[in-house]
């Protein structure tokens, strides 16, 4: 059992029950501005791709940005941007010095994203929705839930046991793009960077029979 101080406690009820703060709402004061969100897919390992059903099954932690600095991966800068919910804004002035707070992501708005093709429904599932957050005095949220993922992949066995497979996965939000405009953190910086630390990291993506050789993607 973990006793909050008295700051956070005060937070907490200005955050959640004074001000009324709504979940479903766009975290934007202004709903004619769309929310830009950038997501990244960081796969961990490739647990199954199962040729009879044609499902590929990762495990892998699903980021999507809030605010905007720099992310740093080994020697690797990268300037995200993420977006900031101006309804989880506050002055750590006033709540004790207090700059962040660790929330249930249940508590607080999220990009309703999924991927299209899933045999599963598209939705998020248990294990994100019960995933936690960190909120800033900013408004900026750092939420990076683990979860599993499943998408249809066509194989093709022509050159088995060499073989060599392409799978998608197609990820869209249910509001549309005048509201949330998502972005690729993969496409932003698929020349750069973020592909060397792609290939670096390439040995903890294998199982025993698959690997990953390459990572690309792009926003439509």
């Amino acid at each position: 059992m973990i006793n909050e101080s008295e700051p956070v406690k005060s937070l907490r009820n200005e955050l959640f029950v004074k001000r009324k703060y709504d979940k479903y709402s766009l975290p934007v004061n202004d709903h004619n501005q769309a929310v830009n969100v950038s997501i990244w897919i960081r796969i961990l390992k490739i647990v199954d791709l199962d040729i009879k059903t044609q499902i590929l099954t990762l495990n892998a932690y699903m980021d999507l940005y809030y605010l905007t600095y720099f992310i740093m991966f080994e020697t690797i800068e990268l300037d995200a941007k993420y977006w900031t919910d101006e309804g989880l804004q506050w002055n750590p002035s006033d709540f004790g010095g207090q700059t962040q707070l660790i929330v249930s992501s249940d508590l607080i708005w999220k990009p309703d994203i999924g991927s299209t093709n899933s045999p599963n429904a598209f939705r998020y599932d248990q294990q994100i929705r019960e995933s936690t957050a960190i909120v800033y005095s900013s408004g900026g949220v750092d939420w990076m839930p683990q979860t599993m993922i499943n998408t249809y992949c066509m194989t093709d066995l022509k050159d088995y046991p060499s073989d060599r497979q392409t799978c998608e996965i197609l990820v869209e939000s249910t509001y549309e793009s005048r509201f949330v405009n998502l972005q690729s953190l993969h496409s932003i910086y698929a020349h750069g960077q973020l592909s060397t630390y792609v290939s670096k990291s390439k040995l903890r993506f294998e199982n025993r029979e698959w690997s990953v050789v390459n990572v690309e993607a792009k926003s439509e």
